[in-house]
């Protein structure tokens, strides 16, 4: 800068519109950091911890029975999940074995495991379940890694016609559920059987159906901590639509109370009640 425009930015200072358009902006931000600090504003979220790691969810969960061991995903695709704290698990519902059949399970060889996940396959569709748990905590922005946008990226087209919001009871055991109920089709081949999918989030100590929901929540600037947990469910029902959500809730009856042991106690973290029930929104 040459010395006539440094004459120029000094002169500018000395005016007085720019002084009062100084003086206002310097007040302003001196009022906004107040009124944070009074108001007790979060724009930035703190982490919460897991009360137990998502891997301490019981092997036996009433009927179900995991079946395949906890294996970590590759460097590159648990980077794309964007955390470190996730489980992946197939369950097979004991009720279609004979008696005490599984009571091994543990200790089964990888063989042995294969061999009853694909005899379960054989005997009922209504016999298998996969879960897939994600946690995440301290952030605010996207939830980006939701079935619409994962299978999408896999090879397989929605089915709009069956996706609904639906209502899982828990058995009466625990207050009922919304999740966002979807099927999907294999794109390359329109003969394979359609999979059924629903998801849900339990956030800041509430639920949540939709990743909206979750933001909503997330971003509360009254809040000091974030945690959302997403749950997937997939059943190989196909077009059997009523008899996949009713393994769903069966499956989520036994699931649910050991999932919130794992998860933060949100009251005891804000010393505030549980959150509200789910927001009502609609599907685009």
């Amino acid at each position: 800068m040459n010395d006539t425009a440094k004459k120029d930015v000094l002169v500018s200072f000395k005016r007085p519109s720019v002084m009062v358009v100084l003086l206002v902006l310097l007040f302003s931000a001196i009022g906004l950091n107040a009124a944070v600090q009074s108001l007790q504003l979060h724009f930035k979220k703190e982490a919460v911890a897991l009360r137990r790691d998502l891997t301490q969810l019981p092997e036996r969960l009433g009927p179900w029975v995991q079946i395949l061991r906890d294996k970590p995903l590759s460097a590159e695709s648990e980077h794309a999940l964007g955390t470190k704290d996730y489980i992946t698990r197939f369950y097979v519902d004991s009720r279609f074995f004979a008696p005490g059949q599984l009571d091994n399970a543990s200790t089964m060889t990888d063989e042995q495991r294969e061999n009853t996940l694909n005899e379960a396959r054989r005997k009922s569709p209504r016999a298998l379940i996969y879960v897939h748990l994600a946690y995440y905590t301290g952030q605010a922005d996207t939830v980006a890694h939701v079935p619409e946008r994962c299978m999408s990226g896999g090879g397989f087209d929605i089915d709009t016609e069956k996706t609904e919001i639906a209502d899982f009871t828990l058995g009466g055991t625990h207050p009922a559920i919304r999740a966002k109920y979807m099927e999907f089709q294999q794109r390359e081949n329109p003969n394979y059987p359609k999979q059924n999918v629903a998801y849900m989030f339990q956030v800041n100590g509430g639920y949540e159906y939709d990743s909206l929901g979750v933001r909503k929540r997330l971003q509360s600037l009254i809040e000091r901590y974030a945690y959302y947990c997403k749950i997937e469910l997939m059943t190989y029902m196909n077009t059997d639509t009523a008899g996949a959500k009713e393994v769903m809730d069966d499956f989520l009856t036994s699931t649910v109370p050991e999932i919130e042991k794992c998860l933060p106690d949100w009251q005891a973290v804000t010393g505030k009640k549980p959150a509200a029930t789910q927001s009502v929104m609609t599907l685009d």
